[in-house]
């Protein structure tokens, strides 16, 4: 009875561990049928393509003010097209400043 305990402890915990390194059966699923069918038209794809933003940070404003230079940065969601011109600019509402001595 005394080494029986501290096997089945041993054995138990090799039992655990071996459970927990493995992986969980994958179910797959034929999904197939969920789908639809068309894709995106030529249009749709051209136009999600524009429609990803890049956001900037640009310098709106510079002031001076007690011995610091205050600079002003607002974020711009800007839109490219595929050669990289820029098609439009939104300002966001995020606004950083930059405070430095002169």
């Amino acid at each position: 009875m005394k080494h029986l305990f501290p096997i089945l402890c041993t054995a138990g915990l090799l039992a655990f561990a071996a459970f927990m390194e493995t992986p969980g059966i994958l179910q797959e699923k034929d999904t197939s049928s969920m789908q639809a069918v068309y894709g995106p038209s030529e249009d749709e794809e051209t136009s999600k393509e524009t429609e990803v933003p890049i956001l900037e940070s640009r310098l709106i404003h510079t002031e001076k003010e007690d011995g610091y230079i205050v600079e002003t940065y607002q974020e711009y969601e800007v839109f490219k097209d595929k050669s990289g011109n820029e098609i439009k600019s939104v300002p966001t509402t995020k606004v950083e400043y930059l405070r430095y001595k002169e």
